[in-house]
């Protein structure tokens, strides 16, 4: 028995994820859940769509819901490096701090040039309080994404955690010249320099 033609009332699979996608652009998660879960029953192992119901139920505040739907897109194709770095994310959220390091080790094995993941696995060590390790991913993250603002504050937060205070108000001060806007950059500067003084 041939599958019914796509149209109105069967959309092809392409349409489900071009419908999962404008709706999650526009902010309409619930519907973009809706699409993603359409299409996966039809192709269980779509790592876009696997990819995206993840993101939407994480943003929805579900993230104990989205661990499996990352879970199964690692297990569908285990070389999927945003499936890691999400899964990082979530565990993070939900404080499971060991979890979200592991994940993200998994990332930056997969793709070590990637300065997200370099400066999200930064941030899994930071949550450790494991500082050394800490600056040692955001400065490889700085070295591949020079002028991303939240790198170089988050390295930082990294020297101020190793009581490296000269090298963490430079590495503030280049954030704010970045993005002068930056309220936690202005906030992290404004607090050490009345700590120096």
């Amino acid at each position: 028995m041939r599958d019914a033609q796509p149209g109105p009332m069967n959309p092809s699979l392409d349409d489900l994820m071009a419908s999962a996608n404008k709706a999650h652009a526009e902010g309409r998660l619930d519907d973009s859940a809706r699409s993603c879960r359409a299409l996966l029953e039809r192709q269980p192992g779509n790592i876009p769509a696997l990819i995206l119901l993840g993101v939407v139920l994480a943003k929805k505040g579900e993230p104990a819901e989205a661990l499996p739907v990352f879970r199964k897109a690692i297990q569908v194709e285990p070389r999927c490096t945003p499936a890691y770095q999400w899964l990082s994310m979530v565990h993070r959220r939900l404080g499971q701090k060991s979890e979200a390091l592991s994940s993200a080790l998994d990332a930056v094995r997969l793709n070590p040039n990637d300065a997200l993941g370099l400066h999200h696995l930064g941030l899994c060590y930071l949550d450790l309080s494991e500082f050394g390790s800490a600056e040692a991913s955001f400065r490889r993250a700085l070295s591949i994404a020079p002028n991303v603002p939240i790198v170089p504050y988050s390295l930082g937060l990294a020297l101020r955690g190793l009581n490296r205070n000269t090298e963490a108000i430079a590495a503030f001060r280049q954030s704010a010249r970045m993005d002068p806007s930056s309220i936690p950059t202005l906030a992290a500067l404004r607090e050490i320099l009345m700590e120096e003084n």
